[in-house]
C-alpha cells in the first residue's frame, strides 16, 4: 500500500496450525483470507470457518483461537492504520512480518 498511513502484514499457519487469539495484535486491522480455510472459536465454543476471500474483522468478537484447517497453509492479509495498535505493529509475533512492497516509501 503506498500510504504512509497503513501497515499490511501477512500472517501465515501451517496445516492444523493453532494460534491464540491477542486482542490487541488484532485491533484495528481488516483481514483477508489469501489463501487457505480459517477456523475460529469464541470463549462460548462457537466456531465458524472462513475461506479464501473472505473479509473479516475481529474488533468486538470474543475469539479463543484461530486455526488453519485448509489442506494448504493458511495466509491472512492484515491492513491496519499505522500506530494503531493492531496487526501493522507487530504486536506479540502473530504476525511475520511486512509483506514484500508494503514498506513505507517516504
Amino acid at each position: 500500500m503506498g500510504g504512509g498511513g497503513v501497515v499490511r502484514r501477512e500472517v501465515v499457519l501451517g496445516c492444523g496450525e493453532v494460534r491464540p487469539y491477542e486482542a490487541a495484535v488484532w485491533r484495528d486491522a481488516l483481514v483477508v483470507v489469501k489463501v487457505g480455510e480459517v477456523e475460529v472459536e469464541t470463549f462460548d465454543g462457537s466456531r465458524a470457518r472462513f475461506g479464501a476471500g473472505a473479509v473479516l474483522f475481529f474488533a468486538g468478537l470474543r475469539l479463543r483461537w484461530l486455526r488453519s484447517t485448509g489442506a494448504v497453509p493458511l495466509v491472512l492479509v492484515a491492513v491496519s492504520r499505522r500506530g494503531g495498535g493492531g496487526a501493522g505493529d507487530g504486536g506479540s509475533g502473530v504476525c511475520e512480518g511486512a509483506a514484500p512492497g508494503s514498506e513505507d516509501p517516504g
